[in-house]
């Protein structure tokens, strides 16, 4: 091989590196609000088990996984998108949406007042 060649080689080597570490950078962007939306999440259910409202964490658990489910299947079958980086953005959707679905009882929770005698609150 002559020097323009290996030069060339090399600068292909170099260019693929860095476009997979801009697609790992990007995973990671997203990745960071994962801590966040757990400890978020995990306060949620504690206060919904505590007053006994648990089909609520249940329809939580079952949106989050059946949009992380969802999400990979589209993004790496029909998108053919990177698989590391549409893992990335179906976990902290689905995660999220778990999220947004247990405000609606917690407001009714609180606006229920202190839990009734039986240890539940009526959240229907």
């Amino acid at each position: 091989m002559t020097e323009p060649e290996i030069d060339v080689a090399l600068e292909d080597d170099v260019s693929a590196m860095v476009g997979r570490v801009q697609v790992l950078q990007s995973a990671a962007s997203v990745l960071v609000l994962i801590p966040a939306l757990t400890v978020l999440l995990s306060f949620q259910r504690a206060i919904l088990v505590n007053s006994r409202a648990t089909s609520h964490v249940t329809w939580a658990t079952v949106i989050e996984v059946g949009l992380v489910v969802g999400i990979l299947c589209l993004g790496i079958f029909v998108l053919h998108a990177v698989g590391l980086v549409v893992a990335a953005v179906a976990l902290v959707v689905g995660r999220l949406a778990a999220n947004l679905y247990q405000v609606a009882p917690l407001r009714r929770l609180r606006a229920a007042g202190p839990v009734g005698e039986a240890g539940t609150a009526d959240l229907a």
